[in-house]
């Protein structure tokens, strides 16, 4: 039998929070462009916090990206 891989949106769609790289992957950006876009604003990004926030404070900003941000994320059309 020959499965099919799960395509990235598939894979990263119940995450708090994804990479740049993935976020380059599903807007078909290259990895430098995603980096300059990010470091623009012109996408939401998030420090890498996790190590300095309680558990509960974090899980609070991740449910909020994924609850808010990413489905707005994806129903965007990007063009480069």
């Amino acid at each position: 039998m020959n499965q099919r891989k799960p395509s990235l949106l598939a894979q990263v769609a119940n995450e708090a929070t994804i990479t740049i790289e993935q976020t380059a992957e599903l807007l078909g950006l290259g990895r430098t462009a995603a980096y300059e876009a990010a470091r623009r604003g012109d996408f939401p990004t998030l420090p890498a916090i996790r190590g300095s926030l309680r558990p509960l404070t974090f899980e609070s900003y991740a449910g909020n990206v994924r609850n808010h941000i990413v489905p707005r994320l994806v129903s965007c059309r990007y063009s480069n």
